[in-house]
């Protein structure tokens, strides 16, 4: 029916034929028009931006190799602020990747950090070159808010002990500090527990998903 309902719209037209292209990832581009969706490579990566301290590195996307059915490729996970020219990563592996939609998992012993995993390939002359470079946070299971920050952000590493929290951290808002969270309403602010000594705070708790919170005495 819709093959007959392009027909009636066209009426008063001549029509000669279709053509049609191919759009094998599905996001509205013809394939080879979007960079990501031609043959031969990988596609589409990602992996998940926030985790907790031990939980696994996973990466996802898909295989679009033209002949090979798997493939070889070297992943390596450095710190965000690192130069990957210069600075050893703190883990790298060669990892195999078949062809299709694949979840590979990349690193199992997780340390709270701020990190980027870099994935590499190899042209035609076996010279190594960088395919994706993708970042994450690993967040502590505990840490404390700074006495000394002047800081205001939930969310910022520095102002942490141990970096910032996520939805499994425990957290201790101290006495004394110079400066207080302050929640924003469009931020992810989150932890497990919360613990306030006496005359601590934080701004805007109404923006702050935690399971519980408990108060100095």
């Amino acid at each position: 029916m819709l093959f007959a309902a392009v027909v009636s719209a066209l009426e008063g037209y001549n029509l000669y034929g279709l053509f049609f292209r191919s759009d094998i990832d599905g996001d509205g581009l013809p394939d080879c028009m979007d960079p990501e969706s031609c043959a031969g490579g990988l596609a589409n990566l990602r992996t998940t931006p926030h985790i907790c301290e031990g939980e696994k590195v996973v990466l996802y996307g898909q295989a679009k190799f033209e002949e090979e059915e798997e493939k070889d490729y070297k992943m390596s996970i450095f710190k965000k602020a690192d130069d990957i020219h210069t600075a050893e990563p703190v883990f790298s592996k060669t990892f195999t990747i078949h062809k299709g939609i694949f979840q590979q998992e990349i690193w199992e012993a997780t340390e709270a950090g701020e990190y980027k995993l870099i994935i590499y390939d190899k042209d035609d002359e076996n010279a190594e070159f960088v395919l994706s470079e993708l970042y994450f946070t690993v967040h502590p299971l505990e840490t404390t808010w700074l006495e000394n920050v002047t800081g205001t952000d939930w969310n910022a590493w520095e102002n942490w002990s141990k970096g910032s929290p996520w939805t499994c951290t425990n957290v201790i808002i101290p006495e004394s500090a110079q400066a207080y969270p302050i929640l924003e309403a469009d931020a992810s602010n989150g932890c497990n527990y919360i613990h306030f000594e006496p005359n601590a705070e934080v701004k805007n708790t109404h923006h702050l998903d935690y399971k519980k919170g408990m108060g100095g005495y």
